[in-house]
């Protein structure tokens, strides 16, 4: 799965390749790419200030850590968001995906918002209340009021759906 998420990092469209070794074969015939990346995940590694933490149960299977830094590629990839053989991208502007292979929902925040940089739309007040809660406002395509929203009437079904488990993960 790592190998999956380099690979979208490089091409989140699939860059047109057939099979992902296909595309990793690609950046493996470029051997001064491969030592940059190296060194890259090195100096990585050696200026974290936490440790990574495996996720909680129930996403252990998921090769991403708590308390680690990934591009959004790397994540929609991580949780099959999209794939080479259901010939769909990981690419994803804002918001909310839906993740059902591994019953997430992934919410991208940009917590850092610039006035000059950001539409005045997009300027929602995401910020932590607790190191548990977190206060997000939906895009205005995510109401769970109306029917057409499927993610605002997942929030509201899923206790009618005892037997199905649904995550939600902040990517900051």
């Amino acid at each position: 799965m790592f190998a999956r998420m380099l690979f979208y990092t490089f091409w989140d469209n699939g860059g047109g390749y057939g099979s992902y070794d296909d595309g990793l074969d690609r950046i493996r015939a470029n051997g001064y790419l491969v030592e940059e990346l190296r060194a890259a995940f090195a100096r990585g590694v050696a200026r974290s200030s936490r440790a990574p933490r495996g996720l909680p149960l129930g996403l252990q299977q998921i090769p991403l850590y708590s308390h680690a830094t990934y591009w959004r590629s790397e994540v929609l990839a991580a949780l099959d968001y999209g794939s080479l053989e259901q010939g769909k991208g990981v690419n994803h502007r804002e918001g909310v995906a839906w993740c059902p292979q591994a019953s997430t929902d992934a919410l991208f925040v940009t917590l850092d918002k610039d006035e000059t940089v950001h539409n005045p739309n997009t300027l929602c007040k995401d910020y932590a209340i607790s190191p548990r809660l977190f206060h997000w406002e939906s895009q205005n395509a995510t109401s769970p009021t109306s029917p057409t929203s499927p993610t605002g009437q997942r929030y509201l079904n899923r206790k009618d759906h005892a037997s199905r488990i649904t995550h939600h993960a902040l990517y900051p």
